[in-house]
């Protein structure tokens, strides 16, 4: 396996009332490692709560790719693509406490001449405490392409005395070092790309990025945790084995004078055959000797 660069920031700068961060291009700060595409005219949608200033923050991560010669056709017109993104957001009692519908139009001569032909956006919004039912549309106008998700999501009291970590991310680039101004990609000191689909390109890294918090300071050495990540089958609690016999995965420890650290790392995933898979996280608060555990599936594709 092979790790990325890892930051140890503190958690972002709380959020106050509504942030609706504008969605930028990928292709605009050029990540460094960029997904081809598995399949064609896709839309892509994830939801993601992260804790920003002791709130849980919802992040809904969106994007649609083009093949080539959509791409071409569109860039020919000298026209623009149209996106419409609805989303809804229920609490406990049913009330509806954040809902839009938002077009946006990209500019095809913005979209990266790569292999990495898609679209990607963020929009982020803080919560109270409460358990809430979440629906996203995506459509794509220009080729009627649409997707439906919908997630629960429990956000409890903060700060909590236990470890957290969050959901985890998939990312198409990580890239630490101050984002530009602005980006809505930005978190702390990396710039973190999202990748909304739900299938993975075998032969490609794929970025998994992740947060905790909470952790236990000593005076002097601050915190120290353990991170130790496995692939699995989707439904299945066996790690599987490289040819060598091997876990697929890794384990590393770090430090951090902080309560709260980014995490991230690269997968390899050509090793493995088309089909689902989970990633297991779990990370072991040294200090305070607690264990919290994250996870996500997605498809990989050939």
């Amino acid at each position: 396996m092979k790790r990325g660069n890892r930051s140890i920031v503190s958690i972002l700068i709380g959020l106050a009332g509504l942030m609706v961060a504008a969605a930028d291009c990928a292709a605009q700060d050029a990540p460094a490692a960029m997904l081809p595409l598995a399949e064609i005219d896709r839309c892509g949608i994830r939801i993601v709560p992260f804790v920003r200033d002791s709130r849980v923050v919802i992040e809904l991560q969106y994007g649609v790719s083009w093949d080539r010669k959509t791409l071409d056709r569109l860039r020919g017109t000298n026209g623009f693509a149209e996106l419409q993104l609805e989303y809804c957001v229920k609490n406990s009692r049913s009330e509806v406490v954040w809902d839009n519908r938002r077009h946006e139009y990209i500019d095809p001569f913005a979209v990266s001449d790569s292999t990495l032909l898609f679209y990607a956006g963020l929009l982020k919004r803080p919560l109270v405490p409460d358990d809430y039912t979440i629906i996203c549309t995506l459509v794509n106008l220009e080729t009627g392409g649409s997707l439906r998700r919908s997630r629960y999501v429990h956000c409890p009291e903060l700060p909590s005395p236990t470890l957290y970590v969050s959901d985890i991310m998939l990312a198409s680039s990580v890239s630490p070092g101050r984002p530009a101004a602005g980006s809505a990609f930005a978190k702390g000191d990396c710039t973190v790309h999202p990748y909304p689909f739900e299938t993975v390109p075998r032969t490609y890294p794929v970025f998994l990025y992740f947060e905790i918090d909470h952790l236990a300071l000593k005076k002097r050495s601050g915190a120290l945790y353990t991170v130790t990540y496995n692939l699995e089958q989707h439904r299945r609690s066996i790690p599987l084995l490289s040819r060598a016999g091997s876990a697929i995965g890794s384990e590393y420890s770090a430090a951090c004078m902080k309560t709260n650290a980014q995490e991230f790392f690269a997968f390899d995933l050509t090793h493995v055959t088309a089909g689902r898979y989970r990633v297991r996280v779990t990370v072991t608060d040294e200090v305070a000797d607690e264990t919290a555990e994250t996870g996500i599936t997605f498809r990989v594709v050939d």
